[in-house]
């Protein structure tokens, strides 16, 4: 079993959210278990945010404010917290979302309940500026998932999942991934972690812009073919190489960018790629052939 009320560091990257990162810590603050520190980890923001999180550290000695001091970008902050973390458990959050009140002590209940268990994650709600639910995320994450995130190309909410920290002894988050952080991670964890969860609603994600949520499709396009290069043993192993190569053309004929960018990145896998693309290609056009002369008849 645990000891009593271990510590947990909350892990917070931020830029330039001064006029959000408020209420999330807040949340923090409200937490019904009370053994936190609560690192934000600063990438470079300009809007005055210092002088926020001075006000935060000074009314309780629990939060740290640190400057990102690695590669730029969510991951590097991410690390850079993960470093300076003195916590037996990681809680990784986004600097616009929000901790219902029993967030870390339901999960602290269920480590205490279930010491096997390395990765304990809970349902999201989904709100918008109007502090209404237009959504809910309800991953049912447990056991040995490593396959069903291959498979299902699905991922684990990185606001949503307590990690033990011994999970993380040799390991540091990717700094390169463009997007799909979430995924990339929880498939480098779940090959040697067990997941549970507890079937509640522990977190509150805002969608407060959905436009430019969904607007960079580039870097989401940049994240899937980096995911699916980067695990692409594992995606051939599990679902097979006509599903990879699938997968990887639909990325790669997304536009001349993606193309690049993969060969860039993927240098060692250029001929891979191009065979690919020139492989789905005329299968495509085979399809386009047979569909006609079907229709002919």
């Amino acid at each position: 079993m645990l000891g009593n009320n271990p510590l947990v560091s909350i892990i917070i990257p931020t830029y330039n959210r001064a006029d959000l990162i408020g209420e999330t810590l807040d949340s923090i603050l409200a937490q019904t278990y009370q053994n936190w520190e609560c690192i934000v980890v600063d990438d470079g923001s300009t809007d005055g945010t210092n002088s926020l999180m001075d006000e935060y550290v000074k009314q309780d000695i629990r939060f740290k404010y640190l400057i990102n001091e690695r590669t730029k970008g969510a991951q590097g902050a991410r690390n850079t917290g993960l470093l300076n973390a003195k916590g037996g458990f990681i809680q990784f959050f986004d600097s616009d979302n929000i901790m219902y009140a029993h967030h870390l002590k339901v999960k602290m209940s269920a480590f205490q309940q279930n010491k096997d268990f390395d990765i304990i994650t809970s349902f999201s709600h989904v709100k918008n500026v109007n502090d209404e639910i237009i959504d809910i995320f309800t991953w049912r994450t447990i056991g040995v998932i490593f396959e069903k995130l291959i498979r299902q190309h699905t991922y684990v909410d990185t606001n949503s999942a307590l990690i033990k920290r011994e999970i993380f002894n040799d390991y540091l988050l990717d700094e390169n991934v463009p997007s799909f952080q979430e995924l990339d991670l929880h498939l480098e964890l779940s090959k040697k972690a067990n997941y549970g969860m507890v079937w509640e609603f522990l977190t509150a994600y805002y969608r407060r812009d959905i436009d430019t949520i969904s607007s960079d499709k580039i870097k989401e396009k940049k994240g899937e073919i980096y995911n699916l290069l980067k695990f692409k043993t594992d995606y051939i192993n599990c679902s097979g190489k006509s599903q990879f190569n699938k997968r990887v053309d639909r990325c790669i004929s997304y536009n001349q960018e993606i193309l690049n960018y993969a060969l860039k990145v993927f240098s060692n896998d250029e001929k891979m790629i191009l065979e690919i693309l020139k492989s789905e290609r005329r299968l495509k056009i085979i399809n386009k052939i047979k569909n006609k002369i079907y229709r002919a008849f």
